[in-house]
């Protein structure tokens, strides 16, 4: 459930910073992560009190976040 659900979250991502696409480029680093930390504002506000603590969704966010980054880059 979890990692489906971050997943989903990072559809979008890939969507805006993927290959072939505008902001593909290492130039863009800084709106990468003005998306990633508006994404984890969000999902605090919207799902903080939806899944529990230590399942760690924000680390999981953040982890997934960087490995696609990598590939991205």
């Amino acid at each position: 459930l979890l990692e489906e659900f971050v997943q989903t979250q990072l559809v979008a991502y890939d969507g805006l910073f993927g290959p072939n696409q505008a902001h593909y480029s290492l130039e863009q680093v800084d709106r990468r992560w003005a998306w990633f930390k508006r994404l984890l504002k969000y999902i605090d506000n919207k799902f903080g009190s939806i899944f529990p603590t230590h399942w760690r969704l924000p680390l999981r966010l953040c982890l997934e976040f960087a490995a696609r980054t990598k590939l991205h880059l």
